[in-house]
């Protein structure tokens, strides 16, 4: 039982600092492009807005997540390396668009971008594209 409590104890410890970074656009984007690097998609997933989302729309975006996006990345390679190029804050200051340089484990680089947004508990979360 001890035993039992110790790895629910570390696995709520996990669970809680997945994504918990500094709180600004350009820390939290990177933060989840290092998830993904590290391959850890559920982590990744939870650095996104959806607490206005039904639990089924969680699920099919995390099956998309995990269907679709890893392994788009890993044909790639992987990510080796993520870098903020560049922030731009909306102007009421609830959102923000990052732009990220995305080199792959294949040599190949890619610009990204990645919408942000503030969430009711003034957390920066990224928005899904629907």
């Amino acid at each position: 039982m001890k035993k039992l409590l110790t790895i629910f104890s570390i696995g709520l410890a996990l669970m809680l600092s997945s994504c918990s970074s500094s709180n600004t656009p350009s820390a939290r984007a990177q933060e989840i492009y290092d998830l993904l690097a590290e391959g850890d998609y559920a982590a990744a997933f939870e650095c996104f807005d959806l607490d206005d989302e039904d639990p089924e729309t969680k699920e099919a975006y995390m099956a998309m997540m995990t269907e679709k996006v890893a392994p788009a990345i890993e044909k790639k390679g992987g990510i080796s390396k993520a870098e903020v190029a560049s922030e731009e804050l909306d102007e009421d200051g609830q959102g923000a668009t990052v732009y990220m340089n995305i080199t792959y484990g294949n040599g190949s680089v890619e610009e990204d971008s990645i919408d942000m947004v503030l969430d009711d508990e003034g957390q920066w979360k990224a928005e899904l594209a629907k």
